[in-house]
């Protein structure tokens, strides 16, 4: 093996020794609680990646939140059919609402125009029992045989 194949050798070992470092680091970063010894490994692996106890804490906040964006995504997955039948219930439900409302305003309507009518025409008889009355005040003899009338007759 001459020196050019060599140090392509070395080089391929070096990548491969580095991949399996930055593993272990983020393996050991991924964990909750170290025990002494994945503390040790972890300051070794400092020391050979060149890390900062800044840096592994802006790593660990890092993949922290790179797992975090992975859960959202993965609970994202699927969701796209359960999406579509949601959105048009939504719609056939909002069409419900609405017609119900329509039903309901009409309902509301009846009773407003039964209620208006039954105003008016108590109006009309207190209206009524007032002229009544104010003509028989005015024609006493004429309109004798007629009772005095009230509100209270009405009831």
């Amino acid at each position: 093996m001459n020196a050019l194949e060599l140090g392509d050798v070395l080089r391929e070992l070096n990548a491969g020794e580095s991949a399996d470092a930055h593993e272990e680091y983020r393996r050991l970063l991924s964990l909750e609680k170290l025990d002494g010894g994945q503390l040790k490994k972890l300051s070794s692996l400092m020391k050979s990646l060149g890390k900062t106890a800044d840096g592994v804490k802006e790593d660990a906040q890092l993949l922290a939140r790179v797992e975090g964006l992975q859960n959202h995504i993965e609970a994202g997955r699927g969701v796209d059919s359960g999406l579509c039948k949601s959105s048009l219930e939504v719609a056939d439900s909002h069409a419900a609402t609405r017609a119900g409302i329509l039903q309901l305003e009409a309902k509301h309507a009846a009773v407003c125009n039964v209620n208006a009518s039954l105003f008016n025409r108590r109006q009309a008889a207190t209206g009524a029992i007032r002229d009544l009355n104010e003509l028989r005040s005015s024609h006493k003899e004429l309109l004798s045989h007629i009772p005095r009338q009230t509100d209270a007759d009405l009831a």
